[in-house]
């Protein structure tokens, strides 16, 4: 073979791998684009289809702006500054049964918070509309509301441990953050997490000193509490919401 004929050759054959390297790159792309963009509008439960197409039928996007924007979202750490995550629904039943028992107004009221908190980590048919709802936010991260308008520890820390229940039980799918790299990380596996807030500043009320009253709020962090509201809403002995 001549050695124009055999560098031309060489060229054209470099040319062809370099072509269907690249052709194999982007078909690569496309299916995990499509994956992305799948989780967020496949198997969507009922409520969910409906408030999508009353978005859809209001704001007309074409189907490329629709799919890139779906793309962008699944793509993107999506962190939700203040938010409630996906509730269970009451067991009627049990509720029932307690209320025939004699139960109080309060102890009422703490097992219907109990079971919206929990029952997704204990019944599988609210786990999977749990597990639903989160695929289709597309959101990472959650900045979640574990406390209460108030003051007393004790009545603070139920609704943090009921969260960390919860995130402790479904850790492989929703986990509970303690740094922000939790977060980054849970968007690598395709996972979620909760990062924890509280309305309510445990206060000791002994009323010796300000940062005597404070004090329970280092406990309450290292119990994986990142944000708290001083006064929420409300006047408390710190100051006024």
């Amino acid at each position: 073979m001549e050695r124009r004929t055999f560098l031309k050759t060489s060229a054209l054959a470099g040319l062809a791998g370099v072509s269907q390297s690249n052709a194999d790159l982007h078909a690569e792309t496309d299916s995990k684009d499509k994956n992305a963009t799948r989780t967020l509008t496949e198997r969507l439960n009922p409520k969910i289809q409906r408030a999508r197409e009353v978005a859809l039928s209001m704001l007309k996007p074409s189907p490329r702006d629709l799919e890139r924007g779906l793309r962008l979202h699944s793509e993107s750490l999506v962190f939700d500054a203040y938010a409630f995550s996906p509730r269970a629904a009451i067991d009627g039943e049990a509720l029932a049964k307690a209320v025939e028992a004699g139960a109080s107004e309060i102890e009422i009221k703490d097992l219907r918070e109990e079971m919206a908190m929990t029952r997704y980590a204990t019944d599988s048919a609210e786990q999977q509309e749990y597990l639903d709802a989160w695929r289709a936010s597309g959101v990472t991260c959650i900045f979640q509301n574990a406390g209460e308008e108030g003051q007393d520890p004790m009545r603070l820390i139920k609704r943090l441990a009921r969260f960390t229940f919860a995130t402790d039980i479904l850790r492989d799918f929703v986990s509970k953050a303690a740094v922000p790299e939790d977060i980054v990380e849970a968007k690598r596996k395709g996972q979620h997490c909760l990062y924890l807030t509280g309305n309510g500043v445990p206060l000791t009320q002994q009323w010796e000193t300000t940062t005597d009253e404070m004090k329970y709020m280092r406990i309450f962090f290292q119990l994986g509490i990142r944000m708290m509201h001083m006064t929420y809403n409300r006047r408390n002995m710190l100051g006024d919401g």
